[in-house]
């Protein structure tokens, strides 16, 4: 039985099981009085019933009272069990309505003054039908739910198959890529190595290259510069002679202009004296 179809019948058997417990359990303490009026009742309309003892007639009708209303809240009950047992309960106390005069209007359904208490246990009646017919097409229901429950099922495990393996179909792809790309990056780095090998390389014999010609270069760029110091030395001395010269040259010059100036004044002071 679905947890649908449990919740779908657990207001009405609730109800109708919890007014017939009570109800029982409230005759197992019912007087002489009570017995005798509740046998009284049962015999008009089965009169085989009137044999047996008032008291003992109370309890019975109380212990199947409390049966009917057990059955019918204990959910392990099969529906249609209590359905049946509610209907027979509602049949018997429709069929003492019906039977016993005075209960309803003659001629007629309506029920009297005194009828109307037992006249409204037609509900328990339309209960039990409703039980039973719950029980009789339910299953049918159930099954439908539980197909529908399965088709969806196995189309979730087909998408769950599909989606499974193209997840898979993925991660390969993915896996084949990465290899591709690492093969990839591996003979980008070996041609990155051997291109940088080979400029390291390239720049080391030029660097070597241009060191061996400033070693050739330094012995004649010496010698050019010890040229270039002596010519320079000898143009120094040259002119250092020609200064010489000039100035011994203009130093006689200043020599006989002096001694000519004080012959001048030695003539003139002799003149004077």
């Amino acid at each position: 039985m679905s947890l649908t179809a449990k919740l779908r019948r657990a207001p009405l058997r609730i109800s109708t099981g919890a007014y017939i417990l009570n109800s029982g359990l409230g005759k197992f303490g019912a007087d002489d009085e009570t017995s005798k009026h509740l046998h009284a009742a049962a015999s008009s309309t089965i009169p085989a019933l009137a044999k047996v003892d008032p008291k003992k007639f109370a309890k019975g009708l109380a212990a199947a009272e409390v049966a009917l209303g057990g059955a019918l809240l204990l959910p392990i009950v099969p529906v249609g069990v209590a359905g049946l047992g509610l209907a027979a309960f509602s049949g018997a106390m429709l069929t003492m309505y019906w039977e016993t005069p005075g209960m309803h209007a003659e001629g007629s359904i309506r029920p009297t003054v005194q009828g109307s208490p037992i006249a409204k246990d037609v509900w328990m009646a339309g209960i039990a039908t409703s039980l039973l017919v719950d029980a009789v097409t339910a299953p049918a229901h159930d099954k439908a739910i539980e197909v529908t429950a399965t088709v969806a099922g196995k189309a979730s495990a087909r998408q769950s198959r599909k989606a499974k393996k193209a997840a898979q179909k993925d991660r390969k792809e993915a896996i084949a890529q990465a290899k591709v790309l690492a093969k990839q990056a591996k003979a980008a780095a070996k041609i990155a190595a051997a291109q940088a090998g080979s400029q390291a390389k390239g720049a080391a014999k030029v660097a070597a290259a241009q060191a061996r010609n400033q070693t050739k270069d330094l012995p004649s760029a010496a010698k050019s510069v010890a040229r270039d110091a002596k010519a320079q030395a000898k143009d120094l001395a040259d002119q250092a002679k020609d200064a010489a010269r000039d100035a011994s040259s203009k130093t006689s010059v200043r020599a006989r202009d002096l001694a000519g100036a004080a012959k001048v004044a030695a003539k003139a002071a002799e003149k004077a004296a």
